[in-house]
């Protein structure tokens, strides 16, 4: 799944699309039970996929620096920013506040995030 953070013409915002896209990932996995490496989702996976979604203050704080380059450089539309704003925790950015977000919207919040990283740190998209 990738969020195209290059293309500069947004005619939908990507960050739902991509939180909606997780939602339906997680409903399969749930439908089925099995991994998508053929293991079965224990209740332990489960776990292990909401705490590896998680983040920390500082990676937040980091997303917020990418979040506000992203709208900055226009790789992300003023609506999309404004969306990974809220979903930040707006002024006052805290892992207590991000972490209670759906799965879906982590997986799909930390996917943008990496791939504005990785533009902004090494200068290519992924």
């Amino acid at each position: 799944m990738s969020f195209d953070i290059a293309n500069r013409l947004h005619k939908t915002n990507r960050i739902r699309q991509g939180i909606e896209k997780c939602e339906a990932r997680i409903a399969e996995l749930k439908r089925t039970g099995i991994g998508a490496d053929g293991r079965p989702m224990t209740p332990e996976r489960w776990k292990q996929l909401e705490d590896n979604a998680d983040a920390t203050d500082r990676e937040l704080f980091q997303f917020q620096q990418w979040q506000a380059q992203g709208y900055a450089t226009g790789k992300l539309s003023e609506e999309e920013a404004s969306l990974l704003y809220q979903f930040l925790g707006r002024e006052n950015p805290t892992s207590e506040k991000f972490n209670k977000l759906s799965l879906a919207e982590k997986m799909a919040i930390t996917k943008v995030m990496h791939e504005l990283g990785e533009y902004f740190t090494r200068g290519r998209l992924g």
